[in-house]
């Protein structure tokens, strides 16, 4: 038996054989086509996920950027992705900015980025003496 492997179609996988039967001295091919389904229960995975430095800044509001997070799916396929937030301005204190990648199946994964924007305080110097 000769057993060839294919790419798979979304979590299915098609198996192609190819056997070689004797029967009354003459060889017969037989083609089969076997498909096996499987239920994807991997969520996708967290490749980056970094918060950006704190940031400080006399304004009361200040442009913030970060490099945002990868997500990987176990398909190969892409993820969808929602976010909660997107760079701009950010007030003082601190903020949650969520991603959520989603697979095909439905599987989700979660990154948390920390917003932390300072206030940045003007001191006065006094030279005594």
């Amino acid at each position: 038996m000769i057993k060839i492997e294919f790419k798979h179609i979304p979590f299915i996988w098609i198996n192609v054989c190819f056997d070689q039967l004797v029967a009354s001295q003459k060889k017969v091919k037989v083609l089969y086509i076997i498909l096996t389904s499987f239920v994807d229960k991997q969520k996708p995975t967290l490749d980056r996920c970094f918060s950006p430095l704190p940031i400080v800044s006399p304004e009361a509001y200040t442009h913030v950027t970060w490099e945002e997070p990868i997500f990987s799916d176990n398909s190969g396929e892409e993820v969808r992705i929602r976010r909660s937030h997107v760079p701009g301005l950010f007030p003082q204190g601190i903020a949650e900015v969520t991603y959520i990648a989603y697979d095909a199946s439905g599987n989700n994964n979660t990154c948390t980025l920390r917003i932390n924007v300072i206030r940045k305080t003007h001191f006065q110097y006094c030279q005594t003496g």
